[in-house]
């Protein structure tokens, strides 16, 4: 018990730090850099859900508790993130489409010269 104790402490912390990265990282739009952390995290979470929940005690039931529920708040801001991207995205495209309804009515046409062969020769 003593070493899955000691596996699971390492392991939380080491969650916790990356949350913390995470975190940093969302704040600052570092896109790559938190999908780069979402993926070092995997492993860890899953030889953590791998170990004998009996073997678990409350102190890092909580902390385990705490670092979803920061997981899980990460996401929702995620979410709202890329909903407003998606607006935005949304909002622009209808303005380029607005655009190229009006555009012809400002930008002159070039003139088409019209050239008469000359008989030649």
């Amino acid at each position: 018990m003593a070493d899955t104790h000691q596996l699971c402490t390492r392991l939380i912390a080491a969650l916790e730090d990356l949350a913390s990265q995470e975190a940093t990282s969302l704040a600052h739009g570092e896109w790559d850099t938190l999908v780069s952390l979402r993926k070092r995290a995997e492993p860890l979470v899953e030889l953590l859900a791998s170990q004998d929940p009996e073997e678990i005690d409350s102190s890092l039931r909580a902390r385990i508790g705490a670092w979803r529920e920061g997981r899980l708040a990460a996401e929702r801001e995620l979410s709202v993130r890329i909903g407003t991207v998606r607006e935005r995205l949304e909002e622009l495209d209808a303005s380029r489409r607005r655009l190229a309804r009006v555009i012809p009515a400002y930008v002159p046409r070039p003139e088409v010269e019209s050239r008469h062969l000359a008989g030649v020769g």
